[in-house]
């Protein structure tokens, strides 16, 4: 894949999430939550910058990656209160995953590179908390939902949530901003989508 298809399939990821500004009579923002969720699948588009000064040299490296995950599993539970429970979570990384990079050197290209990647999460049992901010926002704490395979670690997020039918779509924008100690910096930037279905 190559950074135009990974813009494409950014863009695209963005306009599902964001972009349907027309009403759909099956599509309810926000709705209710409570209940049991099965996790159908996580879906990650997220670009990474590093800049690192060595000898007088900045070292520039973007990277990029996309990716649906593959055997899914297990079952999240929004309580009626604000508990949130999930249990035997599981997910993999497509065999095709991996990761995509230019390296410069002081602004000239050293080159371009890719490298597979590989991360089997799970099973796992998770307890954490949330809570609905407004009519279709979502802010969840502990290390129930995360996005494997990504620079953001699970930690506290939220993101806007839909309901479809019988399926829970929630999305969150990846933003971290990590610093080398004494020699650069990083920065992700992406879209995380988690597809739920209503048991």
């Amino acid at each position: 894949m190559n950074f135009r298809n990974f813009m494409l399939c950014f863009t695209a990821l963005a306009l599902l999430a964001f972009g349907a500004c027309k009403k759909d009579a099956a599509v309810t923002t926000g709705g209710d939550l409570t209940g049991s969720w099965k996790l159908i699948s996580v879906k990650v588009a997220e670009s990474t910058t590093s800049k690192i000064t060595d000898n007088g040299s900045t070292y520039t490296t973007v990277g990029y990656n996309y990716y649906t995950t593959v055997k899914n599993a297990g079952v999240v539970a929004f309580s009626s209160g604000s508990a949130l429970t999930g249990t035997g979570l599981a997910y993999s990384s497509p065999d095709t995953c991996k990761f995509y990079a230019t390296t410069y050197q002081d602004g000239v290209l050293v080159g371009n590179y890719d490298a597979p990647f590989a991360f089997n999460v799970g099973p796992y049992n998770a307890l954490g908390a949330y809570k609905v901010v407004g009519s279709d926002s979502l802010f969840i704490t502990g290390g129930v939902l995360g996005f494997p395979g990504s620079s953001t670690p699970i930690m506290p997020n939220g993101g806007k949530y839909s309901i479809s039918g019988n399926v829970l779509t929630m999305t969150s924008v990846i933003a971290l901003d990590t610093v080398i100690q004494g020699s650069g910096q990083v920065k992700s930037r992406g879209l995380g989508i988690i597809t739920m279905q209503k048991q």
